[in-house]
């Protein structure tokens, strides 16, 4: 890495976030049917962050060696800006990446875990590691994360770079000046105040209206015994 300017500075020049994603975007886990169809758990934490990402200008990516439809599914919720799928050569990949978005790879960060992702780190202005990466991700990275895969590490990085550009406080704000505060008057009844029968009611109406009901046979009271009627 020498000759490289100082992280800081790569940081601030980021213009793309490229993930992996088994072990990156998910802890690394994989559910298959017996159809073997199979299904990832994401973090929604990290999906804000990819949302905070886009809102302050920056393209993202998911680049992962497996195929499966749900990370199509995860990437079109996240407004991921590209998705490339069944790639083992990452570095060939990521280079790919950053021509169809028109971003050099040194203003490219890349965030891995595993050994087949240290070709696209090596090309990457700024290589990311989850704390939960292979040892020799780790030492390729320019920082590890200090939460896992699939625990909200992407949406770490992401908060990393825009408070290297001194976007992060811009981001918060406006999505903080999306909900509006609530009014001090008196609380809107819930969902299920609304659609309960016995809403509105006063308790002596309420037991009038109770007493003599036979409960449905299998129905419990809760922190009473179970008894059927």
């Amino acid at each position: 890495m020498a000759g490289r300017m100082p992280l800081a500075a790569r940081l601030h020049t980021v213009r793309l976030l490229v993930c992996d994603v088994d072990g990156v975007l998910t802890d690394g886990g994989l559910w298959l049917d017996r159809a073997g169809r199979d299904a990832k758990v994401f973090s929604v934490r990290d999906g804000l962050g990819l949302s905070l990402a886009r809102q302050a200008g920056l393209a993202t990516a998911f680049l992962t060696a497996r195929r499966s439809p749900v990370v199509t599914l995860r990437a079109r919720e996240c407004g991921v800006t590209v998705v490339m799928q069944g790639r083992l050569d990452k570095g060939g990949a990521l280079l790919e990446i950053c021509r169809r978005v028109s971003v050099p790879p040194a203003a490219t960060a890349y965030v891995g875990d595993d050994l087949v992702d240290l070709a696209a780190m090596r090309l990457a202005g700024v290589a990311v590691a989850v704390a939960d990466a292979a040892p020799e991700v780790k030492r390729a990275a320019d920082f590890v994360t200090a939460a896992a895969g699939g625990h909200g590490a992407v949406r770490e990085v992401v908060e990393r770079l825009l408070k290297a550009q001194s976007r992060w406080a811009m981001v918060v704000n406006r999505l903080a000046g999306s909900h509006p505060s609530p009014r001090k008057s008196s609380p809107s009844p819930s969902q299920e105040e609304c659609e309960s029968p016995a809403a509105g009611m006063s308790p002596s109406t309420l037991k009038k209206k109770t007493q003599g009901r036979n409960r449905y046979p299998g129905s419990f009271d809760r922190g009473a015994p179970w008894r059927k009627s």
